[in-house]
């Protein structure tokens, strides 16, 4: 499957979560269990698709949210999820060869700031409540939807020679 469109399914996905920003807070609710075998298949699946788009951490949250975990534990689970799936990744494009000098670089600097950003959050996390927390991390979810959208609707139209051409309504009466 073309990259793009995996993307642009995601970005669609990650949009839905647009209403949940009008929603009125839920009252507590009980902790739902889940499978470990079920975990692991959600994990590996979104590792999969993490390899051709890059990005699926935030599809995670509304998971994350459903299993009734606090902030902290999203936020301790996500950076293990991460840590592990970057170092696979580093170890699987080195082996394929597709690691440059310029992509150990930019990787160094994101990682960087990630270690800077957590440091920070450590100190910030207790004053953040949980609800804004919620709808901090729902908002990330539609805003970075919207982006993908965006990105990757430019890619399958410039890879399928798509153009959109847009005529205001006084050159169309001129012409006819």
């Amino acid at each position: 499957m073309n990259p793009a469109y995996l993307s642009l399914l995601l970005g669609l996905l990650l949009m839905g979560n647009l209403p949940l920003l009008f929603r009125k807070p839920m009252p507590s609710r009980a902790v739902a269990t889940v499978p470990v075998a079920k975990l692991h298949m959600l994990g590996a699946a979104a590792g999969f698709i993490s390899g051709f788009t890059g990005v699926v951490g935030l599809v995670f949250n509304g998971f994350y949210y459903r299993l009734g975990l606090r902030k902290e534990e999203i936020i301790a689970t996500r950076a293990a999820n991460e840590i592990l799936l970057h170092l696979l990744k580093i170890i699987l494009y080195a082996a394929f060869g597709l690691l440059s000098a310029h992509a150990t670089v930019a990787g160094l600097v994101v990682a960087m700031a990630a270690i800077l950003s957590s440091m920070g959050m450590k100190y910030l996390l207790p004053y953040l409540h949980d609800r804004l927390f919620h709808y901090i991390g729902h908002a990330a979810m539609v805003i970075a939807g919207i982006m993908m959208v965006i990105i990757a609707g430019e890619q399958i139209a410039q890879q399928e020679n798509i153009t959109v051409y847009f005529v205001h309504a006084d050159e169309r009466t001129q012409r006819d």
